[in-house]
């Protein structure tokens, strides 16, 4: 039963997506225009009416991944300072608006210690540098002021360093302009100049002791995450782990 809700997610996603916005600004995808025709509207309102039992499903999944992901993060916080979801909150925000702003500037090495090492050289290399040689320019105007749901976290201790690669996946919703022009011609080849709210699927790990962005994908991955919780292992057990690595 659950493999026919996953299909049906899956299915419902790319139609909403074909006719609503998706990820814009750093990831390289641009926001799409979103249907402005009274017809248009109608569709979507439709497809929400027909496919509002399948979004409930969703909602109660990231709802009991929330509270487990701020359960974990909660017991963490009496180990170390970094799983303060309070101060994590802070730290995303502050991520968020830095890449943005380094995006928009077209200028990617000022968020270079936001990022992880691997999620930096992805976004100069395959996208920034990419439009660059094609003549295109991203305009993304982007609010400070996000809403954040946290979906993951994963408790790791890699290389045997305490919380080291710990990561977490967060669920963003953001109102923004997105589109990308050619610098010549200056006509708009994709995304509009409407004010839009997109939601974006962010993760964050720690890296040299600090919470980084390590990838930033479309929200219609919020139920494949949201599901990985039921896999995880009990959070004490991933402290005893190293605590017993530190003894041996």
């Amino acid at each position: 039963m659950k493999n026919v809700y996953v299909k049906l997610f899956s299915f419902s996603m790319l139609y909403i997506s074909f006719i609503s916005e998706v990820m814009a600004g750093p990831g390289g995808s641009i926001a799409k225009a979103a249907v402005n025709s009274f017809w248009g509207r109608i569709g979507l309102g439709i497809a929400f009416v027909v496919l509002s039992p399948i979004i409930a499903y969703v909602l109660i999944k990231e709802a009991k991944a929330k509270k487990r992901t701020l359960q974990d993060l909660a017991f963490l916080k009496n180990h170390s300072p970094q799983f303060d979801w309070l101060k994590i909150k802070l730290r995303i925000q502050d991520c968020f608006v830095r890449v943005h702003s380094a995006w928009e500037q077209e200028d990617i090495s000022e968020a270079q210690n936001w990022m992880s090492s691997w999620y930096w050289q992805n976004q100069k290399c395959t996208v920034l540098d990419a439009w660059k040689r094609q003549g295109l320019q991203n305009i993304c105007k982007v609010d400070p002021k996000i809403l954040i749901k946290p979906l993951l976290f994963v408790h790791r201790n890699e290389n045997s360093i305490a919380h080291n690669g710990s990561s977490l996946h967060i669920l963003i919703s953001a109102s923004m302009v997105d589109y990308l022009i050619d610098i010549k011609s200056g006509k708009i080849v994709e995304g509009c100049k409407s004010k839009k709210v997109v939601e974006s699927l962010w993760s964050f790990v720690i890296s040299n002791g600090q919470w980084v962005v390590e990838n930033i994908e479309d929200s219609d991955m919020s139920l494949e995450y949201a599901q990985l919780v039921k896999s995880l292992p009990a959070i004490d057990q991933t402290i005893l782990d190293v605590n017993l690595k530190k003894v041996s």
